[in-house]
């Protein structure tokens, strides 16, 4: 099945990530490194073990790694309150209204305002102070989320059109993100 080779992809964007440069930002590259650790643990679970549930907490704690990355500690636990508050007042209103709503429903809620939060906080960081590696990491973001909407398509419609476009998007961003610490702030 490709989504294994492709799995087989990310564990190598990962190790690209690992390498070290005299001349790198030290922080940036442990919550680079972190987020994408834990972008291979989501992809592990929903690809190898078939675990969607443990995957999506996964992504959610790398997109949570992305926001603190790019926006700091004070922000990005914002976008965590938000997200915790969006997940809550879902499950609540489901419960009361939709009680065959899915759990994996309202932690893709989560998701989405984690993510949408990281990309934010990319985009924001590149226009602070416009430099090479921000522009890569913005990038790797926007098609980060690209490949998210995806996958809701995907889920929504089931085309294969979607489920190609999926990794149309991710592969790319990983590869970029991978590169992003690595890349002299210019």
């Amino acid at each position: 099945m490709p989504e294994k080779l492709f799995f087989c992809f990310v564990l190598l964007c990962f190790f690209i990530s690992l390498k070290k440069r005299a001349w790198e930002d030290k922080r940036d590259a442990f919550l680079l490194r972190l987020a994408m650790a834990a972008t291979v643990m989501a992809d592990f679970m929903m690809i190898v073990a078939g675990n969607n549930k443990a995957g999506l907490v996964f992504f959610c704690i790398a997109q949570l790694v992305y926001a603190v990355r790019f926006k700091g500690i004070k922000k990005a636990a914002k976008t965590f309150v938000l997200a915790a508050l969006v997940f809550g007042v879902s499950a609540l209103a489901a419960f009361r209204f939709m009680p065959y709503f899915y759990a994996e429903a309202h932690m893709a809620l989560f998701y989405a305002v984690c993510i949408l939060s990281a990309v934010s906080g990319s985009f924001a960081a590149y226009k602070k102070r416009p430099s090479r590696k921000k522009a890569i990491a913005f990038s790797g973001m926007a098609l980060f989320l690209l490949c998210d909407i995806n996958v809701a398509l995907f889920n929504l419609f089931h085309g294969i059109v979607f489920r190609v476009m999926i990794w149309v998007f991710y592969l790319p961003s990983q590869i970029l993100l991978s590169l992003s610490a690595q890349t002299r702030n210019e």
